[in-house]
């Protein structure tokens, strides 16, 4: 947690290759000088629990994702993450899974997509007890883990609110 919630620090967490990790995010602002992520995985599984009642501020570095991994994402908890960028995407995942189990998220970006996967083979999942605002849309088509639907927009410019399972949300609909 920050001291001085107003103040970013601009320390980040960084967590090595095959490593599985499982992070708190309880109240911090993470905003680092260098062109750097905020926060920034490797190949391992990356577990971040947003803790209830805190309000969490990630940014990117220069050109660089505020969260960025190279394996398995999962984000839970009640509390909410701004993630933001100014030239890449806010939320860049390029593992296996990525797997939004609950939280409020909201990812912006200056020119891709506010939540960014990687591969083809990637799995993405946000649960009815998510709530996610993407600036820019995603490039992939997030799935309800309960109903398999597929009919969330993709590869869309517009900025979207979802809020599952109303997932047929329009541009500007509330979340």
């Amino acid at each position: 947690e920050n001291n001085n919630k107003n103040s970013a620090s601009s320390e980040r967490i960084s967590v090595n290759d095959g490593i599985k990790a499982s992070i708190g995010l309880a109240g911090v602002n993470i905003a680092p000088y260098a062109r750097v992520a905020a926060i920034n995985s490797g190949s391992g599984t990356l577990h971040i629990t947003l803790v209830d009642g805190t309000e969490n501020r990630l940014t990117g570095g220069g050109d660089c994702p505020a969260l960025q991994t190279g394996g398995n994402l999962v984000i839970d908890g009640s509390g909410s993450l701004a993630a933001s960028a100014q030239v890449n995407s806010a939320i860049k995942a390029n593992g296996l899974n990525t797997i939004i189990k609950s939280g409020s998220i909201s990812a912006l970006c200056g020119e891709y997509y506010g939540i960014s996967l990687g591969g083809t083979e990637n799995n993405f999942v946000i649960s009815e007890n998510a709530c996610v605002y993407s600036g820019h849309g995603f490039n992939k088509t997030p799935v309800n883990e309960n109903t398999s639907d597929e009919s969330l927009p993709v590869n869309s410019n517009e900025t979207r609110h979802f809020r599952i399972p109303n997932i047929n949300a329009k541009k500007g609909s509330a979340i």
